[in-house]
């Protein structure tokens, strides 16, 4: 009798937990690619900054819950500081340091990602990252990507680091 209660209250809890997530299976889950080609940032490069329009369809789900997380895809190489910065939709097209973009000013409230370091002997090597994004960062219609590149004190001046990235693509969620 134990065990026939533990197997009707699992049974009960997983059909819970379908019903539950019924509103994830009906929203429909789309993907844009923003950026094929690697693209090459840092002082050699004569690249600080990559900004790089898309468009998301009307019925993007941009709420801030859950069902409205979308997911940024980006591949890089040769990244040894891990201070470059990730913007969707800034209030500004230009880069402030990071002092800045950590307090109130700057495009603080448009970060969704800093890039993690990954340096390796193999420079054709390639690192793929995965950052969620709130859906309240988007916007049905257009939409900014913004990259920053920075040293390894997060500031815009003096030895920016040298790295490649590209093969971004975001995938989100639309509302039925």
């Amino acid at each position: 009798m134990k065990a026939m209660t533990k197997s009707l209250m699992a049974i009960a809890l997983g059909t819970m937990a379908l019903t539950a997530s019924t509103n994830f299976a009906y929203a429909g889950s789309e993907y844009v690619a923003i950026q094929g080609a690697q693209v090459a940032m840092g002082d050699a490069a004569g690249r600080l900054t990559f900004t790089r329009t898309f468009t998301l369809p009307s019925n993007v789900n941009i709420s801030g819950n859950a069902s409205g997380t979308a997911l940024l895809q980006l591949t890089h190489r040769n990244l040894v500081a891990p201070q470059h910065s990730v913007y969707i939709n800034p209030p500004t097209a230009v880069c402030f340091g990071k002092t800045r973009d950590e307090g109130t000013g700057g495009n603080a409230s448009a970060l969704v990602a800093t890039l993690s370091a990954h340096g390796t002997d193999d420079e054709s090597e390639r690192f793929t990252e995965h950052k969620l994004v709130s859906g309240s960062r988007l916007r049905a219609g257009t939409n900014t990507l913004m990259v920053c590149a920075r040293n390894a004190a997060g500031e815009l001046t003096g030895d920016i680091d040298e790295f490649n990235f590209g093969d971004v693509v975001l995938h989100f969620h639309t509302t039925p």
